[in-house]
This record gives C-alpha cells, sequence and structure tokens, in this order.
C-alpha cells in the first residue's frame, strides 16, 4: 500500500484521505499532525533519531561497505547496481574506501573488504542496533512484530520505487 502527500490544496478536504486510483492519500494537514505530534510529544528526539537511523542506513559507508562485504571481489558496476547509483558515485566512494584502508583493490579479484573495513562495518551496524534498541524499547512483543509487519510491508510496496 503507497501512501502519497495531497497537495496544499487539499488541506481543508480531509475526507479526501484514503484511496483514490489505487493509491492511497493522507493529507498535507494530516501529515503536519502527524510529525506536529511525534515531535511535541518527544521533543524531536523521536524524529531525531529516526534521521539519524536513516543516515546511517542509507547513506554514506554503511550500505557500500555491506555490498563489498556481501560480495568479494566485486567491481564497481556491481556496486552500483546494488546500491542504485551512478559510477561516479560508486568511483567516489571506492576511492574514499581505498584512502581509508576500508577496501582493497586486485585487478585480478576485485574489490574486498579489508580488517579495518570489517571493523568500521561492524561499528556501523552496532550504532544502527543501538537506535533501534532505543526506539523499541518502549515497546511489547507484539508492538515490536506489529512494527515489523510494517516495515516489511512498506518494503515490499516500495522495492521498485
Amino acid at each position: 500500500m503507497a501512501w502519497q502527500l495531497l497537495s496544499s490544496k487539499a488541506v481543508s478536504f480531509s475526507f479526501l484521505n484514503g484511496r483514490v486510483n489505487g493509491v492511497n492519500f493522507i493529507s498535507v494537514k494530516d501529515f503536519e499532525n502527524l510529525t506536529g505530534f511525534l515531535y511535541g510529544k518527544t521533543g524531536g528526539a523521536l524524529l531525531r533519531r529516526l534521521g539519524a537511523l536513516l543516515a546511517l542506513a542509507l547513506r554514506g559507508e554503511l550500505p557500500f561497505l555491506m555490498a563489498v562485504e556481501s560480495n568479494d571481489g566485486i567491481n564497481e558496476a556491481g556496486i552500483s547496481k546494488i546500491l542504485g547509483v551512478s559510477r561516479p558515485r560508486t568511483s567516489a566512494m571506492v576511492k574514499k574506501a581505498l584512502k581509508e584502508g576500508m577496501v582493497v583493490l586486485d585487478p585480478g579479484k576485485g574489490i574486498s573488504l579489508t580488517e579495518n573495513g570489517l571493523s568500521q562495518l561492524n561499528a556501523r551496524r552496532n550504532e544502527v542496533r543501538r537506535i533501534l534498541s532505543e526506539l523499541l524499547s518502549p515497546l511489547d512483543v507484539e508492538e515490536r512484530r506489529g512494527g515489523m509487519a510494517l516495515l516489511r510491508k512498506m518494503a515490499e510496496v516500495h522495492q521498485d520505487a
């Protein structure tokens, strides 16, 4: 189930929330209410933690290092395909990782993680686990299962987006 944010013209028509042409909509007003509620209830702490989690999981070195770990000997084209980024972006990531000693490039064998790269990858994974633990700690087992089911559904719907 994909959700789209309606334009500001829909703000006064909250009855438009729902399904239109197979797409689920949420009005701008309701979205603002939700984010305002989350911010107000937590003083922004929840949104900051979610932002930190997303930054770790989606940007930076974590996805790159995971791609190399899972595909030892991979080339830049393979990394670009896995991460869905341009070749120049991948080339920049490889150069940075080489400079920082996180990967080695063997012309005959491709790109591989070094001990330092594996250490950096594990440190980032631990940071993701720490943030997730903080976010999930107030939830009971059933609430966590429900949250995971929601995340799986969101991932399923958006996998081709």
